[in-house]
C-alpha cells in the first residue's frame, strides 16, 4: 500500500516520535488493578464471573470442511 507523503504527515502531525523511540509515552487511560495476591494456583479473584449458558451449541455438521 503506498501512502503520500502529505496523508502521512497530517495524520500524524504532533505524534511524539522520539517519545516512541526513548520508550517515554505515556498510555491514554490506566486500568485500575488492585494489588495482585494469588491465593494458589487456581485463584481468578480478579475476574468477573459468568453464568453457564443453558443450552450447549449444536454440533455444525454441514460438511463445509470436508475438502479443507
Amino acid at each position: 500500500m503506498i501512502i503520500s507523503t502529505s496523508l502521512f504527515s497530517r495524520y500524524f502531525q504532533g505524534f511524539d516520535w522520539a517519545g516512541i523511540v526513548k520508550q517515554t509515552l505515556t498510555t491514554p487511560f490506566r486500568v485500575k488493578v488492585s494489588i495482585c495476591v494469588l491465593n494458589g494456583p487456581l485463584d481468578h479473584s480478579n475476574f468477573d464471573r459468568f453464568t453457564m449458558d443453558e443450552q450447549e451449541a449444536p454440533d455444525e455438521l454441514s460438511g463445509w470442511d470436508a475438502n479443507f
